[in-house]
This record gives structure tokens, C-alpha cells and sequence, in this order.
């Protein structure tokens, strides 16, 4: 299975500068609440990987998608977040 992204579990080391996915799914009551994030190991911490362009998209994206909007009203006055 080398080379799959989500692998089972192995007694693998983790080098400075390798990723680390992490994922999480919880449920309750069939409620569900999921996550992901990206690490990276630096040595001796692991730092979040960030990145601006993508964290504004989805900033935009929630301060546009209010109850009640149509959608479609939001992509027409939001064309540059969808490229």
C-alpha cells in the first residue's frame, strides 16, 4: 500500500518537513461534525500549513451565504472567488 494517502497506520518516522493529515469525523445523535487539517513537521512541532488565498475564499464564503439568499444571487456578485 506505499504511496496511498490514507494508509493504514505503520511504524513509519517522521522526518522534518513531512505532512501530516489529519482527519477527524465525530458523530453524535446522527449529528456529524467533521475536520481537516494539514501539518507540517518542522523537528520538533508540528505548524498548520496556512494558506491566505484559500482561508479569504472561504471567509467570503461565509460572510455571503446568509438564510434566505439565493445562491444564485451570491455567485453573480462573487465572480472572482470562483477562479
Amino acid at each position: 500500500m506505499a504511496g496511498w494517502a490514507f494508509r493504514p497506520i505503520d511504524d513509519l518516522a517522521i522526518n522534518a518537513g513531512d505532512r501530516v493529515i489529519l482527519y477527524v469525523a465525530v458523530e453524535f445523535e446522527r449529528y456529524w461534525a467533521e475536520a481537516m487539517r494539514t501539518f507540517t513537521f518542522t523537528g520538533s512541532l508540528f505548524v498548520e500549513e496556512r494558506n491566505d488565498d484559500i482561508s479569504s475564499r472561504y471567509e467570503a464564503l461565509c460572510k455571503g451565504l446568509k438564510s434566505g439568499k439565493k445562491v444564485s444571487d451570491f455567485v453573480a456578485k462573487q465572480p472572482g472567488l470562483w477562479t
